[in-house]
């Protein structure tokens, strides 16, 4: 958001009165003319468009490609591999779980002019396209979400590009998003934290508006298939154990066990001090 918004213009609004009505609200100027920061469609992509594959600056951005006739999204993350450029893959990252094939797997790839799946080389061509073995004798082409301006394409695929880039759209998340309007919340916190009480810095409010973001878009439980979870470690008073949900939502949702029995009796759940106690008379 601080790449989209600018912060001069946010800058002179705290130091101006409170708009008491819609008139006086403030036009924030942002960057979507700035070269360094293309836009496509209202998704900042970075600086993806302007500059060749080796030159992506560090970061993880989308890429789309056609396998079996459909067209999937995968996020990649450009690093840097010893003295040259390179690619890593996470499948467990939240953001490919719900549209990952299957196909690839979580490791780094350095950038050559030949792939080799043994020694993990990808290469790249064009000013969009990256290749990847995924095996001995099978590639796959990772294409730049930028190409969708810059190249033809029928509207059924830019749809489809942009129905698997945002798979949780359905839009129940987006009438929680309208209801609890976190960009009020982050132009109010920014006056009255910012301007009156200086409450926070600027990047704060910023991070705070994202996480109420995150939390908003992040879908219920009941509307995904592969759900991803962890047991914490045993509560040992109450003999159970929490279960943390990582790529969805189970707030509200009784389907959704919030805690599961331990799979073996504390000592210090009164079954384990009874169990114990026996174990000690026995032996008197």
């Amino acid at each position: 958001i601080n790449k989209f918004i600018d912060e001069d213009d946010i800058n002179k609004w705290q130091n101006s009165q409170y708009p008491k009505n819609v008139e006086e609200q403030p036009i924030l100027k942002h960057y979507e003319n700035n070269n360094d920061y293309p836009f496509n469609n209202g998704m900042l992509i970075d600086m993806l468009g302007s500059q060749p594959f080796e030159n992506v600056p560090d970061g993880s951005y989308p890429y789309y490609y056609v396998y079996n006739n459909n067209v999937n999204i995968i996020y990649i993350t450009h690093i840097p591999i010893d003295n040259d450029r390179g690619i890593s893959i996470n499948v467990d990252n939240s953001l490919n779980s719900a549209i990952f094939n299957g196909k690839f797997q979580t490791k780094e790839y350095k950038c050559g002019d030949q792939i080799n799946f043994e020694n993990n080389i990808i290469s790249y061509y064009d000013d969009y396209k990256i290749e990847v073995p995924i095996s001995v004798n099978e590639t796959i082409v990772l294409k730049s979400m930028m190409d969708i301006d810059k190249i033809k394409q029928t509207q059924e695929v830019i749809c489809s590009i942009y129905d698997k880039t945002f798979p949780y759209s359905t839009f129940p998340e987006i009438n929680e998003f309208e209801k609890k309007s976190p960009l009020s919340i982050l132009l109010a916190h920014l006056y009255y934290k910012h301007n009156n009480t200086n409450e926070g810095s600027f990047n704060d409010i910023i991070n705070e508006c994202c996480d109420i973001i995150d939390n908003i878009l992040i879908p219920k439980c009941k509307n995904i298939n592969n759900i991803k979870f962890l047991i914490e470690p045993c509560d040992e008073v109450n003999n159970k154990a929490k279960v943390q949900y990582i790529n969805c939502n189970s707030v509200n949702q009784t389907e959704y066990d919030s805690h599961v029995k331990c799979s073996y009796i504390p000592y210090k759940h009164y079954k384990g001090i009874i169990a114990v106690s026996v174990g000690i008379l026995r032996f008197l």
